[in-house]
């Protein structure tokens, strides 16, 4: 009886098939969009196993925990429980648990903690403050033309600037040291009006290392780090896998491509897995040219997926015109076997209001007429900021829609309180937990007594923690707070015990017990009746985290959902409204890309090649999304500016002559 996985085989188009049985050497698969890459790697993997090599030693890494959960789930359709034991995941959750048995070798305890955005933005911006205020006066003191220097100042070194500054320097793995030593970077810190970031960029390093945490960009600069400075642990974690797969390789930053490259450095057998024209994310360190060189740096076959499953002629042969103008590609020509298809529309608007009233009124006409779920409609768009009109044109017609990278759940306030108090029981020195929740509930804990706390704890060169276990609270705090640090030590102290000899969800379940955070909230206020809702909600997912996983402690909840991103988002039936960057991966029915205009799409750039190319390829994402209609949507007027349609529009349409290639 001919089994599932030989009965797959046979569907797979002649590219597909060689891609899946030739896994020994390198190999780079060009997959255009909608080509079933899934396909090939899940049947790979699952021939791989078939074939008798052991799932423990076969490493694939993602860039979604959605796609890792979702190729699994495949080849354990194919091969049964045995696919459980591959080693899947995205890059960030495989390499956080390569190195947490090794971390101490990098100065972090076992039990490091993973900061959210939110969390790193905080840390940071006290390491700037400690930063800025070394060089002024007491606040008390300063003149009226003190404070104003002052507040530009600290606009100047504005959160947001350093978070992108630091993590493109640690995605090309710059450390504090290499910076400081570095007399171009500090002539140009220097230039830009910001001579102290090498000393701030330093601090947060600082700040993170008292509070044993580790940022999103850490773990991969530690991963980095610790292979190359610890060439037995390197050889240790390479030889634990035989064959190495890569899922988005156009994707990759510098730092990933280190890693992969340590990784295989006595072995040839990876397997890669991208599409150039849809690398998109140059802006967070992506290089495209990790992709252009595999060749170079591994030899090895290239194999081209150029059948699309997903689009209609119209939409596919667009795109091939469209993408055809970038001369820095790997030629493909993708085609459908689907059957004839919609027109592409094309609709210039009188101002944004009217494109945004438009759309509306399509996606509601649509779904009345054709019977299309809303949830098969996307409106994408090049910046947030073009997200308000068509907020409230959506509610004006009465349509549902969600922000696709929107407050997700576990960034709301209470469902935050309850991951500190799940964090400080497996790290009690992350400081930002313990500050979080020290006063919740209230514990007469003041904040000029817990600023001052974290302030001497900081000129210590300890975590807060760590300095009220042996502070002398007699003489440096009032009774009333020594009390209430008293009575959250002990309670910190039996959740640390719990955590040690319990799972994730009984853990969950005492803190919910002993630390009263409950009673917070007014079950008969509809608000707070709300958010004790969220949070049973998390209560029964971290009970299904524990009865479907392997590693069940709360340590291994956490980094589990500090890595979740907005692509492992569900969606109920609503219009779906994002960034086109938001929708990589993803496919729908209906598309509409709004603001298909010059200085918009293509964004207002310097207009090199590089970006004028890289605008052309996030275009190019934004049509391949769509299946079966695509819309696009332009206004002669946005803000009280004329504006010109997109020279995008033209391309697409076949109305201008592509790049010559050399």
């Amino acid at each position: 009886m001919e089994t599932k996985l030989e009965n797959t085989l046979k569907r797979l188009n002649p590219a597909q098939k060689e891609a899946v049985e030739n896994y020994e050497g390198p190999m780079l698969v060009i997959a255009g969009a909608g080509s079933g890459k899934t396909s090939v790697l899940t049947c790979r993997i699952a021939l791989m196993i078939e074939n008798g090599i052991t799932p423990d030693k076969i490493l694939a890494l993602t860039f979604t925990k959605k796609a890792a959960k979702e190729m699994t789930e495949r080849i354990i359709s194919l091969v049964g429980d045995n696919g459980k034991n591959v080693m899947m995941g995205t890059f960030h959750s495989i390499f956080a648990r390569l190195i947490r048995p090794y971390a101490h070798l990098l100065g972090f305890g076992y039990n490091f903690t993973i900061l959210d955005e939110e969390d790193a933005k905080t840390v940071l911006t006290k390491s700037r403050d400690r930063i800025l205020d070394s060089n002024r006066p007491p606040k008390e003191e300063w003149t009226e033309e003190e404070k104003l220097f002052y507040e530009e100042e600290d606009k100047t070194y504005n959160p947001r600037r350093l978070t992108n500054r630091i993590s493109s320097l640690k995605n090309r793995l710059i450390t504090p040291e290499d910076y400081s030593q570095s007399p171009g970077y500090l002539d140009h810190d220097s230039n830009s009006g910001i001579p102290e970031f090498h000393k701030i960029f330093k601090e947060y390093r600082d700040s993170c290392f008292r509070s044993n945490c580790m940022d999103f960009d850490d773990i991969l600069l530690y991963t980095d780090m610790l292979m190359a400075n610890f060439p037995d642990v390197q050889k240790e974690i390479a030889s634990r896998f035989k064959y190495i797969l890569v899922d988005e390789y156009q994707d990759t930053n510098e730092a990933q491509y280190s890693i992969i490259s340590r990784l295989t450095l006595n072995n040839n057998n990876i397997c890669v897995v991208g599409d150039d024209s849809q690398s998109i994310y140059a802006f967070r360190g992506a290089q495209i040219t990790n992709i252009f060189n595999f060749r170079d740096d591994y030899g090895g076959q290239i194999i081209k997926l150029e059948q699309n499953y997903r689009s209609t002629p119209q939409i596919v042969n667009a795109a091939n015109r469209l993408i055809a103008h970038n001369e820095n590609r790997i030629p493909k020509v993708c085609f459908t076997a689907i059957k004839d298809g919609d027109y592409i529309s094309v609709k210039e608007c009188q101002n944004a209001k009217h494109e945004a009233d438009y759309i509306s009124i399509v996606i509601k006409n649509r779904h009345k007429e054709n019977g299309t779920d809303y949830s098969q409609f996307a409106v994408l768009y090049r910046t947030n900021a073009q997200s308000r009109l068509l907020e409230e044109s959506m509610i004006k017609h009465g349509i549902p829609y969600v922000i696709y990278s929107g407050t997700s759940f576990y960034e709301r306030a209470e469902i935050k309180d309850m991951l500190a108090w799940f964090k400080l029981s497996v790290n009690p020195d992350d400081n930002e937990s313990l500050l979080r929740v020290i006063n919740k509930p209230a514990r007469g804990i003041g904040n000029k007594a817990l600023s001052n706390i974290e302030t001497f704890a900081a000129n210590n060169n300890e975590s807060i923690w760590q300095f009220i276990n042996k502070l002398d609270y007699s003489t440096e705090l009032t009774p009333s707070v020594v009390k209430g640090i008293e009575a959250f030590k002990s309670i910190v102290e039996e959740l640390i015990d719990i955590a040690k000899n319990n799972n994730a969800y009984d853990t969950a379940v005492s803190v919910k017990n002993k630390t009263n955070i409950y009673t917070l909230y007014d079950i008969t206020n509809k608000e707070d009746f709300d958010k004790i809702n969220n949070m049973e909600e998390l209560m029964n997912a971290i009970k299904y985290f524990v009865e479907n996983e392997n590693e069940t402690s709360m340590s291994d909840y956490l980094q589990n959902v500090m890595l979740l991103s907005n692509a492992d988002t569900e969606n109920n039936n609503c219009v779906n409204l994002m960034t086109v960057h938001c929708a990589k991966g993803l496919e729908y029915d209906c598309v509409f890309v709004a603001g298909m205009e010059e200085e918009l799409f293509p964004l207002n750039i310097e207009h090199t090649q590089n970006e004028e190319e890289e605008e052309r390829r996030l275009f190019y994402v934004a049509v391949t999304r769509a299946k079966k209609k695509l819309f696009l949507t332009s206004a002669k007027k946005r803000r009280k500016e004329e504006r010109f349609q997109s020279h995008f529009i033209q391309e697409l349409l076949g109305k201008a002559n592509p790049a010559k290639k050399k």
